[in-house]
């Protein structure tokens, strides 16, 4: 599933100056969840073609030195500009993230481990409950649906204070209904 391993994305890396269009760059990486160190990898960038690059890759999956080039392209969008792109060393296409799921020594694309999004395995009920939930956080409550719901914010129109809090209801209902059904109980 996307979001367990490791996670390499083009685009923030590009933002935060860690590659350079025009340039080249050297530098490491490391991940952290929950202030606890999850792990690191070096790399060396090098986009000064503007039309294609290459990131070397290199680190220790299970104490075995492990180092690769994983080549960029970019392409012009109808709107200007130049965005840049992954070239998935696994199966060759496009990808702005490359993936290190557990098991695995190599980043590839998400397509080329099959991986989902977790939106991908909901069930209509789950997705119904995830909605009311956001609809609970969005105005500053607790997702919980067995907490009182929220007050409506201050400079919030009341029609929409209230059409939303009768979306979120709907989709509780709904939601647990379908859940309810899936498990076998009445509800």
């Amino acid at each position: 599933m996307v979001g367990s391993g490791l996670t390499l994305d083009l685009y923030k890396l590009i933002r935060n100056g860690a590659f350079r269009p025009g340039q080249t760059a050297s530098g490491s990486l490391t991940w952290t969840r929950n202030d606890e160190y999850i792990g690191s990898i070096g790399y060396n960038s090098d986009l000064t073609n503007p039309s294609s690059g290459s990131v070397r890759l290199h680190y220790r999956h299970e104490d075995v030195p492990v180092d690769y080039r994983v080549s960029l392209t970019t392409t012009r969008p109808y709107f200007g500009g130049v965005r840049w792109w992954f070239v998935c060393p696994a199966n060759g296409t496009r990808a702005a993230k490359l993936y290190l799921p557990s098991g695995s020594h190599l980043f590839a694309s998400r397509q080329a481990f099959r991986l989902a999004y977790r939106s991908q395995n909901e069930t209509a009920g789950d997705r119904l409950l995830a909605k009311a939930q956001g609809i609970r956080r969005d105005l500053g409550g607790k997702a919980s649906l067995a907490d009182p719901f929220p007050d409506k914010p201050k400079g919030m129109h009341w029609t929409t204070y209230w059409r939303l809090r009768e979306t979120s209801a709907r989709a509780a209902n709904m939601g647990l209904g379908r859940v309810a059904q899936r498990l076998g109980v009445a509800f």
